[in-house]
Parts: C-alpha cells; structure tokens; sequence
C-alpha cells in the first residue's frame, strides 16, 4: 500500500512527519489491505482479515487505539472487527462490520459519534443502529446506509442529515427522509 501528499501528522503511515510527500511511499506494516479510508490528517486501512489499522493525527482519538497520540506508523484500532467499510472525517472516524454493527470514534463535539453525547472517544462506539451496510463522514456528522434507509448524526447547519430540519446538532442518528 503506498500514500502521498501532506504528511504534518504521519497520515503517510511511513514512519515519519512532517515531510510532504509527492510521489507514492510505502505504507509500513500494512499487508493485505482491501480498503483505504483517508479522514482530514489521518488515514485508515481496511486488512483482508477483516481488522482495522489508522495512522496520523490521533490527538482526539480519531486513530481508535485508546489512545490521545497520533502515529505516523499504522495502529490496530481497538475492538472492532470483520469490518466492511470505513470513513474518515475531520477529526472523527467511523466503521461498520459484516454483521451490521457502526462505530464511531475521535471528536464528538457536535455529536459526529451517533451516541448521544457530545464526548471523544479514543476507542470505537457502537452507535444505536442496527443492519449497516456502509458509512460516509464529513466535517463534523456521519451516515450509515442500512438494509433500508439510511441514518446520519452530528452537525446539521447546512441540512446535512436530509432529515428535512435545518440547524443544531443531532447526537443520535436520524432518519434520512425519503429514501
């Protein structure tokens, strides 16, 4: 696996910061990967066993390995597993597995977590939906397509949950409507 750009909070994986990167360097300690997740200053890796492994800024936790420290080296992401899909936010990270179950983790601040409060986790949160399929993040919310529907959470200043209300934040996932 290799990455390339900015590298301020080792969001390369490479084992170093600060170092812009213009072409391609390898990812260490990253075999088999399925799937990539790029967040803001942090990057993740879906591995072909189902595991989950993040580098970069962690100060907010958004790296998942119950921890406040970023890493410029790949970090397993603690008690999540068979994941399917990942998403990386501004300071936020969220996954869902084979089976269904979301988790966020990072900044929770305008309730971009999906568990009711505005808290950070520096490990990953089960959020109360059921059936995920996928999930999607932006600034400061989250989505997850389901067997039916889909739900999102967080910030809504600009309508961003599409559950036809426009301000606030939302802590707990909404409907998104007419899907």
């Amino acid at each position: 696996m290799k990455c390339w750009g900015a590298n301020a909070d080792g969001q390369l994986g490479n084992g170093v910061s600060g170092a812009r990167e213009l072409v391609p360097v390898d990812v260490d300690d990253i075999e088999g990967a399925v799937a990539l997740a790029a967040g803001d200053d942090h990057t993740c890796a879906i591995l072909r066993d189902g595991s989950l492994r993040c580098w970069g800024d962690g100060f907010l936790g958004e790296l998942g390995d119950n921890r406040l420290l970023s890493s410029s080296l790949p970090v397993v992401v603690s008690g999540v597993s068979d994941v399917r899909s990942a998403a990386g936010g501004l300071e936020h990270t969220c996954a869902v597995s084979n089976g269904g179950t979301v988790w966020c983790w990072g900044k929770g601040l305008q309730g971009q977590l999906g568990i009711g409060t505005p808290l950070f986790a520096k490990a990953p949160v089960a959020v109360n939906v059921s059936d995920g399929r996928d999930v999607a993040t932006g600034d400061a919310f989250s989505c997850a397509s389901l067997a039916h529907g889909a739900k999102c959470w967080g910030a809504n200043d600009h309508g961003q949950l599409g559950n036809g209300q426009f301000g606030g934040n939302v802590p707990t996932p909404v409907d998104v409507g007419g899907l």
